[in-house]
C-alpha cells in the first residue's frame, strides 16, 4: 500500500480545504484556503513565533518559559502617567504667553468679592492695599499676581500663584481684616467666589499688582439676589474675571495700562455694582474668607467604609 493512501481522509461532509491544513497535502496549502481555514492557519503561524509560547527545544523538549521577562516588559509597557504628571506635561506645551507658564510650578487661584466700607473713586487706593496684602503673603513667590477691580461700593479682586501663596494671601487679608479696628477697615465682608488649584498655565499677566476702577451707578439700596439665581450670579463673576485676565495677557504692557485706566471699553461685559451687591447682601450665598479657612485649614480626615455610621453627617452650610 502506498503511503498517501493511509493518509487520514476526512468525513465526507468536509471539504479537503476546510480539514486543518497541517492534516492536509501540502499541494492544497495554498491561496486556495478558505477565509476561516486561514485566519485559523495564520494564528498558529503566529503564535509559533510568539515570544509568549514556550520555543521547543532541538531534542523535541519545551524550553524554558519566559513569562517573567515578559510581564516585566508589559508593566512597563503598560505603566501610565500620573496626574501630576498629566498637569506638568501640560503646563511645558501650554500655548499663550512665556509668562503664563512656568515651567515646574503649578499655578491656583482664589477670585474674592468684597464689600468696601467706604466708598472710592479710584484705583490707588485699592492697588495700594493689595500690593501690601501681596507682598507680605506671597515674599517667596516670584510668580504672584493679583487683578483687582475696584467698583464705587465692592471691589473684586483675583490671586494667582501657588496653592501655599494663595493659602497664605486669604490668611494675610483674615488678619489684616482683624487688626484694624471696625470703624478703618478696608472692607466689611469678604465673600470666597472661587479657588482653583493645579491649573495649566496662569491667567493673568505676568508677576504684579493691575488694578482698575469700574465706574458703575450707585444705588441708596440693594435688594440681595433671589436664592435661584445666586450660583450663576457667582459663576458669572468667576468668568468675567477669566475673561478679563485672558485680554490683559495678549496685550503689550503699554497697551494694557491704557486698558486699565478704562476697564468698561474693553471689558464690557463685566458685572455691575447692582449685581455684585445683590450676592453681597444674600445670606446664603459664596462663603465668607472666614468659613472658607475653616474647611481650607481643616485636618484631612479619612473617612473608611468600615466606620461609615447612619445616618450619614449633616453637609456644610455656608
Amino acid at each position: 500500500f502506498s503511503t498517501r493512501a493511509q493518509r487520514y481522509q476526512p468525513p465526507a461532509r468536509f471539504s479537503p480545504r476546510s480539514a486543518n491544513p497541517r492534516e492536509c497535502p501540502r499541494d492544497t496549502q495554498k491561496n486556495e484556503l478558505e477565509p476561516s481555514t486561514a485566519f485559523e492557519h495564520s494564528v498558529v503561524s503566529e503564535s509559533r513565533g510568539s515570544p509568549l509560547v514556550p520555543k521547543m527545544a532541538e531534542n523535541g523538549a519545551v524550553a524554558e518559559p519566559v513569562e517573567e521577562q515578559q510581564i516585566d516588559r508589559i508593566d512597563e509597557v503598560m505603566q501610565r502617567p500620573s496626574l501630576l504628571d498629566v498637569v506638568q506635561e501640560r503646563i511645558v506645551t501650554a500655548k499663550g504667553d512665556a509668562a503664563c507658564k512656568i515651567p515646574g510650578v503649578i499655578p491656583a487661584r482664589i477670585v474674592m468679592l468684597c464689600e468696601n466700607r467706604e466708598k472710592v473713586t479710584g484705583r490707588d487706593e485699592a492697588e495700594a492695599f493689595w500690593t501690601e496684602i501681596l507682598t507680605a503673603a506671597g515674599s517667596g513667590d516670584a510668580h504672584a499676581r493679583c487683578a483687582v477691580l475696584a467698583y464705587p461700593e465692592a471691589t473684586v479682586v483675583a490671586v494667582e500663584g501657588t496653592t501655599s501663596t494663595v493659602g497664605e494671601v486669604a490668611k494675610e487679608l483674615e488678619s489684616a481684616h482683624e487688626r484694624v479696628a471696625a470703624d478703618k477697615g478696608q472692607y466689611t465682608s469678604i465673600r470666597v467666589v472661587s479657588t482653583t488649584e493645579d491649573m495649566a498655565k496662569f491667567v493673568l499677566p505676568g508677576p504684579g499688582v493691575y488694578a482698575s476702577f469700574v465706574n458703575s451707578p450707585t444705588a441708596e439700596a440693594y435688594e440681595e439676589l433671589e436664592p435661584e439665581r445666586v450660583f450663576k450670579g457667582t459663576s458669572a463673576v468667576n468668568v468675567a474675571v477669566l475673561g478679563l485676565g485672558m485680554k490683559l495677557r495678549g496685550m503689550s504692557s503699554g497697551e494694557r495700562e491704557l486698558a486699565l485706566k478704562d476697564i468698561s471699553a474693553v471689558a464690557p461685559e463685566l458685572p455691575t455694582l447692582k449685581q455684585l451687591m445683590g450676592l453681597l447682601k444674600q445670606p446664603e450665598g459664596a462663603p465668607t474668607l472666614t468659613e472658607f479657612l475653616e474647611v481650607y485649614d481643616s485636618p484631612l480626615n479619612v473617612d473608611l467604609d468600615g466606620e461609615n455610621v447612619w445616618p450619614m453627617p449633616s453637609t456644610l452650610n455656608f
